[in-house]
């Protein structure tokens, strides 16, 4: 998720942005098993290819439908998956209680299917609600427990989100020690799990705190390094919402040069044309 200003932001730019990051796990599986529905499997598919263009709207729609059928069929893993996917587009609607109740019904289920990387996403799941909706003391408990989780399984991409959410509640705290080694963190699990969006996103966070702390040669490097990044990125409303992030802190770059501005322009055109 990306860190807009001094207020959390739903999705990863844009952190996540303008308006993660990001989906807290990876896309769900769409394998088959001997008890999937193949409505619910429908449902995913098509809810993933409406975040994609953000509808977030539908893609909850999709989502909700999706994990009641795998609830009816019996099918608990993807009953789970859609429920963090559910739940990530409830966030991107602003539907913080939404997404609260839903993370409720999960994490029974990761509890009981002891598979530590779902327990992991679950908890960070719910540690980045929480920030959202003010309860930072709750949200750092479940971030620093699924980044341990996540830490035990071997599972780097699980870690690096929820390092990037606690950078970003230290980076509003005021906490720039904090935020700077959760950042970097973040930075080096995500290059691990080799997941160029999620790389792409921590840079922008962390020239979002550059930034702040009126170091701006630094935050001109993380623009460039994530820029090189974005524009590798197959169109997607993720990839336009980063555009968008690194657009808008080029143009607020303390004495941001004609070069500079003309960039953030470029940004935002190829935004547009996503």
């Amino acid at each position: 998720m990306l860190l807009r200003s001094t207020r959390p932001s739903l999705r990863p730019l844009l952190t996540i942005g303008l308006a993660s990051l990001l989906a807290l796990m990876p896309c769900a599986s769409l394998s088959a098993s001997p008890d999937s529905s193949p409505i619910a499997e429908q449902a995913m598919t098509a809810g993933m290819d409406a975040m994609q263009r953000g509808q977030f709207d539908r893609a909850a729609w999709h989502w909700q439908t999706a994990s009641a059928a795998y609830a009816q069929a019996g099918d608990t893993i993807h009953q789970l998956d859609a429920l963090l996917q559910l739940a990530d587009a409830q966030q991107a609607l602003g539907q913080s209680r939404n997404a609260l109740a839903t993370l409720h019904v999960a994490q029974p289920l990761a509890e009981r299917l002891g598979d530590p990387t779902r327990r992991a996403a679950v908890a960070g799941a719910l540690g980045k609600t929480l920030w959202l909706t003010g309860a930072f003391d709750n949200a750092r408990r479940y971030l620093n427990s699924s980044v341990s989780i996540a830490r035990q399984a071997n599972a780097p991409r699980t870690a690096a989100v929820s390092l990037n959410h606690l950078g970003n509640l230290a980076a509003q705290q005021g906490d720039s020690h904090a935020a700077h080694a959760a950042y970097r963190d973040s930075l080096k699990l995500a290059q691990q799990a080799k997941d160029r969006t999620l790389i792409a996103t921590v840079q922008i966070n962390a020239a979002r705190l550059a930034m702040q702390e009126q170091d701006r040669r630094t935050a001109e490097t993380w623009l460039a390094e994530a820029a090189r990044l974005v524009q590798i990125l197959p169109n997607s409303h993720e990839k336009a919402f980063h555009l968008l992030a690194i657009g808008q802190l080029r143009r607020e770059l303390p004495d941001a040069s004609a070069p500079q501005r003309t960039q953030a322009f470029q940004d935002f055109v190829a935004a547009a044309t996503i």
